[in-house]
């Protein structure tokens, strides 16, 4: 709520209505002036329990507000007949000082006003204050009811006046329309004693939405965000929805108390304001309300589409990002919509949005979600990756040191706002771009992150394992913990000259302007929860180094870079754990998106593959693609095909009951990048579960062996699809229906497998022990040898089901403790694909 106290102590000219005072008149009823010009508003949604929540100059009613106007007589001249409205006892005048004077002169505000000398500017700007206030009360009062005629400080000669144009003053309380605000506020006399950035550089329309009283029902904290949006027909349309009022305080009560997710939650709303918007221009949905009724689901369906930019003829998304968005929205939307119905016991309500979430979960995947992750991944198609160049990345570390210490001198000789802004924008960049870390994270780091950092020593019983390099840089680095992605504890390494600049920044926070009520630390001066986004700060010094190719200097792009150092240096398992971790991120990610261009690895290194598949290279068995080394022009001799296909004779002799539904097979070799001469497969070993085989690899002058095992374990009995267990299998997970054995519902590239492992719809898992020791490997045997292990397993998913895969294989020692693990990424399949069998 806003109070109706104002301090006169502005020296600007002010531009009163030109009106005079002049005799009393009778009071004006609510009812439309023949003058004024009355504007239908918009039907208003109420949540599902009925219950109003907004009465502000942006909120649509069921009956008619008007807009005060000038009034003309059949000459063209003006008639000044402007009534106001008393702020004592609510009725309208014509001359309103002469009334104050006369009936309410005992009133404080009114014997201030009349304590000035009659025509002085004091006098004029109380009395305008006055009637400002009274016209204030009168204009809510008529917003609320819903009916009436609104007083504006200066009447519009124009045809067509909407209610929605207009808003009211942040100091002085009057009525103006909204394209003149920042104008009126920029020379308004009536401006409070408050620290406010100046009007025309900000957002005035927003700061005078926020003086607006909160409708009923709405948090005041919620009210603040909804302010600060832009004021358009996209806010209007969230202020008038009360569905999507209670999907905000939904996003308040989960992350309200960050202010740094502030943002989300505005954009967010927004986002389900353009569907409304968006609708309401269709004509059949005028509320989100209206989106939970099942007859309109095709409706909403459409209204997604023409919000996220639908093209039939291409079948295409212009935004597909913001359909995906739309859906989740408006399935939040629908589960607190069906809440508050339960609450209001509107029971017909909870039953269309129960139907309507049915048809999402059935229809929403084909109809939206599909074609809008086809166009995503397509237009990832082709797209080329950027890296920073070594070069570029060294001009702005030593761009960054040198602007480092100038601005450091220009604050300690001048404590000055803007030496203070350069040293932080600076800075930030500087952290971001040495610890390759999310421009996000760092400029979000608040002030206790930075002095409650641990600053003791380095324990001597950890100094121990650590090398004298090692244990410098402990001494040489501080290190910081900031908030990262999800809520993830992430460090940032300092370097002593990060150090210095950041112990200059905290020392000059309150001499540089930099508000206690801010808690970041690169906080924006005399704002209270503003801080410097690092997206920005990299941009702009990518220009000025002097980089060939700046626009590949970014955060996420200089990530990425990491990667490639990563893998010149071949760390290993643990190492590329522990930067991971470092970078705020699985292992998996990092696997995935934070590594070479898939462009280059292919080139690379798939290549490889493709060449020695068309040379008929069998001598790289057992290598990985590091190790295999080819010359392009190289020729080959043809005789190593001979081996190959015996290798596959030699191989087909296993059973014909275990092959024809096997789909797991296991392989062990020793490989060795030194072998050259090759003989085939010999066969020195057969049971009921494994084929052991030898070949020998001539080496200088001796011989090495290389050992392979098969393994087939799968259904031996043609069963029922719930009759008998899995024989050999432990069931762990049984979800759905259950585990069973069905026969191929799409063809096996090996034709004698007829049979297949089927899961059900819900989590299914089964595990197998195997005895290597009674299978004929005995302990002696893998103790020498110790032969590699290679899994094979195929596996494919329903058409029209969406699955997930995971496999994971243990080698277990003869006590069944855990030696080696390896377990591969899960693999994810949408509802709709091609039920290929992957191997």
């Amino acid at each position: 709520s806003t109070s109706y106290e104002s301090s006169i102590d502005s020296e600007d000219e002010y531009v009163p209505n030109s009106e005079t005072d002049s005799e009393e008149s009778e009071s004006l009823s609510h009812n439309i002036d023949a003058s004024s010009s009355s504007v239908n508003a918009e039907k208003e949604c109420s949540p599902l329990g009925g219950k109003e929540t907004t009465a502000n100059l942006d909120s649509n009613s069921d009956c008619e507000v008007s807009v005060l106007k000038v009034k003309k007589t059949a000459y063209g001249q003006r008639i000044n007949n402007k009534k106001q409205y008393c702020l004592y006892c609510s009725k309208s005048f014509c001359k309103m000082a002469r009334h104050l004077a006369q009936v309410h002169k005992n009133e404080v505000d009114v014997a201030k006003a009349l304590s000035y000398p009659k025509g002085s500017k004091e006098r004029k700007l109380n009395l305008d204050l006055l009637r400002n206030k009274g016209n204030r009360v009168h204009n809510t009062d008529v917003l609320k009811v819903g009916k009436g005629v609104l007083v504006p400080r200066q009447q519009s000669s124009a045809k067509h006046v909407s209610v929605k144009d207009y808003m009211h003053c942040l100091n002085c309380q009057g009525l103006f329309r909204r394209k003149a605000l920042w104008r009126h506020m920029s020379r308004c006399n009536l401006a409070r004693k408050c620290q406010v950035t100046k009007p025309g550089r900000s957002r005035v329309q927003a700061l005078c939405a926020y003086a607006e009283p909160v409708p009923e029902g709405v948090e005041k904290k919620l009210w603040k965000l909804i302010s600060d949006m832009k004021q358009d027909e996209v806010t209007c349309a969230v202020k008038s929805d009360a569905c999507i009022i209670k999907f905000g305080e939904h996003l308040c009560n989960k992350m309200g108390s960050d202010k740094t997710k502030h943002e989300y939650i505005r954009t967010k709303m927004r986002e389900a304001g353009r569907l409304l918007v968006s609708a309401r221009k269709m004509g059949k949905l005028q509320s989100i309300k209206d989106f939970f009724i099942p007859a309109n689901f095709n409706h909403v369906i459409k209204a997604v589409k023409q919000t996220s930019g639908f093209k039939d003829e291409d079948e295409v998304f212009g935004i597909p990002s913001l359909a995906l968005k739309l859906g989740h929205n408006l399935k939040t939307m629908s589960d607190i919509a069906e809440c508050e119905a339960m609450i209001a016991g509107d029971e017909d309500a909870v039953k269309h949005v129960k139907m309507f979430q049915h048809m999402y979960s059935t229809k929403w995947n084909e109809l939206v979600s599909a074609s809008a992750l086809k166009t995503l991944n397509e237009a990832k198609w082709n797209a080329p990756e950027l890296l920073p160049f070594t070069e570029d990345v060294k001009k702005m570390h030593m761009y960054l040191g040198n602007q480092t210490k100038l601005y450091q001198e220009k604050l300690k000789f001048e404590k000055s706002q803007k030496n203070w802004i350069n040293l932080a924008q600076v800075t930030l960049c500087d952290v971001i771009v040495f610890n390759r870390r999310r421009a996000g994270e760092v400029s979000k780091m608040r002030l206790n992150s930075y002095l409650l950092r641990n600053t003791s020593d380095l324990h001597l019983d950890v100094a121990d394992a650590l090398s004298e390099v090692e244990q410098k840089l402990c001494q040489h680095f501080q290190r910081v913990e900031i908030r990262g992605k999800r809520d993830r504890k992430v460090p940032i390494l300092l370097t002593p000259s990060m150090l210095d600049s950041m112990e200059l920044l905290v020392k000059n926070r309150q001499a540089c302007g930099v508000l206690d009520e801010n808690f970041f630390f690169f906080a924006k001066p005399m704002t209270e929860s503003s801080y410097y986004k690092g997206t920005d700060c990299i941009r702009k010094v990518a220009h000025q180094c002097g980089a060939k190719h700046p626009n590949t200097l970014s955060s996420t792009k200089l990530r990425k870079h990491i990667a490639t150092l990563s893998k010149v240096l071949n760390l290993t398992d643990t190492e590329l754990d522990q930067l991971a971790d470092f970078m705020g991120h699985d292992i998996r990610v990092h696997r995935k998106f934070y590594r070479l261009p898939e462009g280059t690895l292919q080139l690379a290194k798939i290549s490889k593959v493709l060449m020695a598949l068309e040379q008929g290279r069998a001598e790289f068995k057992g290598k990985n693609l590091d190790e295999i080394n080819l010359d392009p022009n190289e020729k080959v001799n043809v005789e190593t095909e001979v081996s190959e296909s015996e290798d596959e004779e030699s191989e087909n002799e296993t059973p014909e009951k275990h092959r024809q539904s096997s789909l797991t097979s296991i392989g062990l070799q020793s490989p060795d990048p030194q072998s050259r001469g090759i003989v085939s497969w010999q066969h020195i070993f057969k049971s009921s579960l494994f084929s052991i085989y030898r070949r020998m690899f001539t080496i200088g002058k001796g011989e090495r062996e290389s050992f392979k095992l098969r393994c087939v374990k799968m259904p031996k009995k043609e069963v029922d699809r719930r009759g008998e267990k899995l024989s050999g299998w432990n069931i762990l997970e049984n979800g759905g229906d259950q585990w069973v054995i069905e026969n191929m519902f799409k063809p096996h590239p090996d034709e004698t497998v007829t049979k297949c492992f089927v899961t059900s719809y819900g989590r299914c898992i089964k595990a197998q022990l195997i005895n290597l020791g009674k299978e004929g490997y005995s302990s002696a045997f893998m103790d020498e040898k110790q032969p590699d292990i290679v899994i094979t397993d195929w596996y494919a998913p329903r058409r029209d089901c969406g699955s997930e895969y995971e496999i994971c294989v243990e080698l277990l020692n003869h006590k069944k403790k855990i030696i080696r693990v390896f377990q591969p990424e899960k693999v994810t399949f949408p509802q709709w694909n091609n039920q290929e069998w992957n191997k």
